[in-house]
């Protein structure tokens, strides 16, 4: 693993030096200096090289933590829950939704497995179906139904997809969700609207 890592980091800096290069030859404000010692010339040539090689490796950076930046706002203000396991389905992170969904908080969660919030009575005959649909598929969405931190029961859309490393192996799952509980009441009502009279509660006539 050692030999594979010093192999990628070689490369990385050959494809940068390689670009370091090209950027130095395109540049006329860095002129060399005026002196028939071969040695000097080339010093001066390496730390021109080395000072592109730095700049673009600090825009990478900046780059970088501005994905980071970004992500992590998305996050924190995304009006879905948002959970993030282990490979072992132990919560990691969760977000600021998810606590406004689920009524706990963050430290409450952090090393249980989603399985505390759920109705496991009425959610385990789904479990089957989910652990299929991650294994072939690397994702599943359906409609669960959770227990809020209250006791009530609320129906979400839940999507879980899998996360791994470079080499393909299992490092995470996220889980994305949504309370849908007052839309499912209001198609009950539109249901019950028609079907039955609203006034005297009737059957209505087909």
């Amino acid at each position: 693993k050692r030999a594979m890592a010093n192999e990628i980091i070689s490369s990385t800096h050959s494809a940068l030096r390689e670009q370091a290069e090209l950027q130095l030859q395109q540049q006329i404000n860095r002129p060399l200096p005026q002196t028939d010692n071969a040695t000097i010339l080339r010093l001066v040539h390496e730390l021109q090289v080395h000072q592109i090689e730095l700049e673009m490796q600090n825009d990478e950076l900046k780059h970088e933590q501005n994905r980071l930046r970004l992500a992590a706002s998305v996050f924190a203000n995304t009006y879905e829950g948002i959970i993030i396991t282990d490979a072992k389905q132990i919560m990691l992170e969760v977000n600021p939704a998810f606590s406004r969904i689920t009524g706990y908080e963050a430290e409450e969660v952090i090393g249980q497995t989603p399985k505390m919030l759920a109705f496991e009575y009425e959610n385990r005959r789904y479990y089957p179906e989910i652990k299929q649909a991650l294994q072939l598929q690397g994702c599943w969405r359906g409609e669960l139904i959770n227990r809020h931190k209250n006791g009530t029961r609320y129906i979400v859309t839940l999507s879980i997809t899998k996360i791994g490393d470079e080499h393909g192996q299992l490092t995470n799952y996220v889980g994305v969700f949504t309370d849908i509980s007052q839309l499912k009441r209001h198609e009950a009502e539109l249901e019950r609207i028609a079907h039955f009279d609203p006034l005297t509660g009737a059957p209505n006539r087909v």
